[in-house]
């Protein structure tokens, strides 16, 4: 399959993980989009490598993001320490860089939006991936292109608090690496 946009150049692959299924989602930074493409199968939160390994071939990321779970208040729950291990494995196994992102209601979203219970590994991953981009978005455009500092700030996948003060930091602090 040949993947027009971005394939190679700033692709990433995006993972929901999961203790029996992992949701699989890529995002292209470039084009500032993200779309869901599969769920494959895991075993106490072992992903069927045999599954995983064409997605990767196929798709050749230049980097991995794993959704972290962690808890409403921001500190981290007791899958964090899960998913951090999948990430290290990834990271291991493929010699690409593995950023984490707030996968906080993530699966929530994805059933909001519709997703059959069989599909939403895949759209929580899809979710995880925008809320990935929306925040390198605020953090300056890893491209090089400047971003306007007087853009509106963009909810991707989940409303902005309109509680929050202006200009509050809307990440969890320290979830970024592997």
């Amino acid at each position: 399959m040949n993947h027009v946009i971005g394939q190679g150049v700033g692709t990433v692959l995006v993972f929901d993980f999961g203790m029996k299924h992992i949701g699989i989602a890529v995002a292209e930074p470039q084009a500032d989009l993200a779309r869901g493409l599969t769920t494959i199968p895991a075993k106490s939160g072992e992903p069927h490598w045999h599954a995983l390994d064409p997605v990767v071939r196929e798709w050749q990321p230049e980097r991995l993001v794993v959704g972290l779970p962690i808890n409403m208040d921001g500190t981290p729950s007791e899958g964090s320490a899960l998913a951090r291990r999948f990430g290290k494995r990834l990271a291991a196994r493929y010699a690409l860089t593995v950023d984490y992102a707030d996968e906080r209601l993530s699966t929530f979203e994805a059933i909001s939006r519709g997703a059959p219970a069989d599909a939403a590994h895949t759209q929580a991953a899809q979710v995880i991936g925008e809320t990935w981009l929306s925040e390198r978005a605020r953090r300056g455009d890893p491209c090089g292109r400047p971003l306007d500092p007087n853009a509106p700030a963009r909810a991707r996948g989940r409303p902005l608090d309109p509680n929050a003060p202006a200009g509050a930091r809307t990440h969890v602090p320290g979830i970024r690496g592997a």
